[in-house]
């Protein structure tokens, strides 16, 4: 019969724990990361949470020189958004300049862009996953 070597396992288990955290900490910053990317791509062709946009107004239409409704008139909003790390392992994706913010508020009654599908939360499980795994 063969004994446990706790000077061992003690050290085995420190390693997983410390691989683990880490897991939790990369996989969570790159998932993040890749949802603000999806967001933006899906917006820059004129697709939001319920499908494409609505078409701008003829008179918003002269005045942004394009019929294409993809949010970036200026690029200010969409350029604010970025991926805060909070404590315990949380991230998310806020805009950096309270003024975008208020503005996507209003954007986001007609053109919901701000969040994820199903699918996208797929992918963001995916690539949470992959990353985790890597570390552990």
């Amino acid at each position: 019969m063969s004994s446990l070597d706790i000077k061992s396992f003690k050290r085995d288990l420190k390693k997983l724990k410390k691989g683990v955290n880490k897991g939790l900490t990369k996989g969570n910053e790159k998932a993040t990361e890749s949802l603000l990317n999806t967001i933006l791509d899906r917006t820059a062709k004129s697709q939001g949470l319920k499908g494409t946009f609505p078409k701008y107004t003829k008179e918003y239409e002269k005045r942004k020189g394009s019929k294409k409704v993809n949010l970036r008139v200026s690029g200010d909003m969409l350029d604010s958004l970025k991926v805060t790390k909070k404590q315990n392992n949380t991230m998310l994706i806020e805009f950096a300049d309270k003024k975008q913010e208020k503005k996507a508020e209003g954007v986001s009654k007609k053109r919901p862009f701000m969040g994820y599908t199903k699918k996208e939360w797929r992918n963001f499980e995916n690539t949470f996953g992959k990353e985790f795994k890597r570390h552990i």
